[in-house]
């Protein structure tokens, strides 16, 4: 398994070994959406290596999921992951382009992500790499919120 440290983080590349000895990189990925990684407290698992993610911001992104990390431990762990998928779920049943409305049912799982208290969070201060050091606790308190949506929409759709 290949490693690499990111700050305080150790960033593991995950694979899987077969009896006979070959092994294969496990590639995380997500039917409703791109993934470049997840957080699965306390690790960080990235869909590609150090090496294959040169050019864009690395730093970034290690941030945005160690602010998953912070969610995670003063949530206890479980309830953070709880959260975070009621949020999804809700989302899926209750988002429209224009933000939640009673039982929208547009199944749309990128709005759902986007609209994700927690996600939202994080994609906010992800550019602030000096966030975690001044973070409030329960920060994500404040979000879900429409002028975050809007920007982080806005800025996928100039990716794109």
């Amino acid at each position: 398994m290949g490693s690499s440290v990111v700050g305080r983080t150790i960033v593991r590349r995950p694979v899987w070994c077969s009896e006979d000895g070959s092994c294969m990189d496990l590639v995380f990925f997500s039917c409703f959406y791109p993934v470049g990684g997840f957080t699965l407290w306390p690790f960080i698992c990235l869909r590609e290596t150090r090496e294959d993610l040169e050019g864009e911001n690395i730093d970034e992104f290690i941030n945005h999921e160690q602010i998953h990390i912070v969610q995670a431990t003063e949530m206890c762990c479980i309830f953070m992951y709880l959260l975070w998928v009621f949020d999804f779920f809700k989302g899926l049943m209750c988002v429209q382009r224009r933000g939640y409305q009673s039982c929208a049912c547009q199944c749309d799982a990128r709005l759902s992500y986007v609209w994700n208290r927690l996600e939202q969070e994080a994609f906010d201060n992800q550019r602030d790499l000096e966030y975690l050091d001044n973070r409030p606790c329960f920060a994500w308190c404040a979000y879900p919120n429409r002028s975050v949506a809007e920007r982080w929409i806005n800025s996928y759709r100039s990716q794109v």
